[in-house]
């Protein structure tokens, strides 16, 4: 675990951030090109389907929904610790 510690820190600066920088940008290109396509507008047109979606795929939308939050994750936050 230390040597992999080790190599993230010498890892030059724009390779460490593309991961995050790549991330934001499909974000942005999702916003700007289907704009037209997500609004709340389409959820209501849709809303039925997407109920019939959800209640076909319950264990599905069961795991999606069932991430862990902060308060439930097993090791604090280092944000946490420094106000202790």
């Amino acid at each position: 675990m230390n040597e992999m510690s080790n190599e993230m820190k010498d890892k030059p600066g724009i390779g460490r951030y593309a991961p995050i920088t790549a991330i934001a940008c499909v974000a942005v290109l999702g916003a700007i090109f289907l704009r037209d396509y997500l609004s709340f507008d389409a959820l209501q047109e849709n809303r039925e389907a997407l109920i019939a979606f959800r209640d076909a795929n319950y264990l599905g939308t069961v795991l999606a929904s069932s991430r862990p939050t902060s308060s439930s994750w097993p090791f604090p936050c280092p944000a946490r610790l420094s106000r202790r």
